[in-house]
Parts: C-alpha cells; structure tokens; sequence
C-alpha cells in the first residue's frame, strides 16, 4: 500500500528529529503551528501545503530546505544499531526509510534526503555532485565559471 500523506498530522517524532541531517528553521515551526493550531484534523497534506505557500510566497523565512525535511521526517523511522569495538558497546543512531513504504517509495525517501541536502548546501554527496554538475554545465554552456553562490 503506497504511502499517504492524508494522515492527520500528530507531531513530529522527536527520536526521528534528533537524527535529521538538519533542523528546521524558527519559521517553518511557526508555519506547522499555525497550520496544526488552526485546524485540529490538519493532515501531513495540509502541512507540506502551508510549506510549500510559504516557500513560494518568499516571505515567511521557510526554505526549500524546510519543506525538504519535513518530507523526510515523516517517511523516516528511527534506527538503532548495537556497535561493539571490543567489549565497549556503541549506539549508532540512524534514518532509515519506514518500513511501511514500498520499494519505489524508498528510492523516493533517498531522493528526498538528497534534495535537502542540496537545497541546505550541506557539502554532502548530493549537494557537492549537483553543484559541480552545474557548474560545469554553466560553464560549457555560456563559456565562463560561475560562483557556489550563483547556483
């Protein structure tokens, strides 16, 4: 069964949030407590919506990033994984995609983790490979360099 974002919205996992490659901006708090407070029922739906506005309207202070991690807060779980080094035992911590979602949603649940990565300019993987790519292609394409800030 494919996952739906038509779920009442009931918080944020506060173990999913502590192992988030990022954290969300004052605003986008602001904007999911004004989305939840206002309407009790309010769905994961009608969240990212009230994100979205925010980010194309460009005046609340929420980012792409925001809307990024929001995503990826609600289709991530939590992992923990016992590491022993020796006789010293070690908690990592994790993302993992949920396991309710299919195989197509878990490639989606990557993606997502790369968007914010790019979007947050985080120096990840994603970030750094799209930034060069684009570059490059600025570069063949208009004959001259352009700066990390330009892209």
């Amino acid at each position: 069964m494919a996952y739906s974002f038509n779920q009442t919205f009931t918080g944020l996992d506060s173990d999913v949030l502590s192992v988030l490659p990022g954290s969300f901006s004052s605003a986008a708090l602001d904007a999911i407590d004004v989305v939840t407070s206002n309407n009790q029922s309010a769905t994961q739906k009608d969240v990212i919506q009230a994100l979205y506005n925010d980010v194309e309207n460009g005046t609340s202070g929420v980012q792409h990033e925001d809307l990024y991690l929001y995503v990826l807060a609600e289709i991530s779980q939590y992992t923990e994984t016992e590491v022993w080094t020796g006789n010293v035992l070690h908690i990592e911590t994790s993302l993992a995609p949920k396991t309710s979602l299919e195989q197509d949603e878990q490639s989606a649940w990557l993606w997502v983790g790369g968007a914010f990565g790019v979007n947050s300019d985080d120096g990840g993987f994603f970030s750094e490979f799209i930034r060069e790519q684009t570059a490059k292609q600025f570069e063949l394409r208009y004959g001259t360099t352009t700066t990390n800030e330009n892209l």
